[in-house]
């Protein structure tokens, strides 16, 4: 039950940064845009292949 509850707050959590990276990123020029990409993805794939 608890971890059910802390995985749900997780999800929204990383949904949130999600939204706010991407209206974040949508006002950046193009190639800072890409670079900032380049290493909130390598982040976001170092999270998610965390145990």
């Amino acid at each position: 039950m608890h971890t059910h509850k802390q995985a749900g707050i997780m999800h929204m959590t990383t949904t949130q940064l999600l939204f706010l990276s991407i209206i974040f990123l949508s006002v950046l020029p193009g190639r800072t845009r890409f670079s900032l990409c380049t290493e909130y993805w390598s982040i976001v794939t170092a999270i998610l292949s965390a145990p």
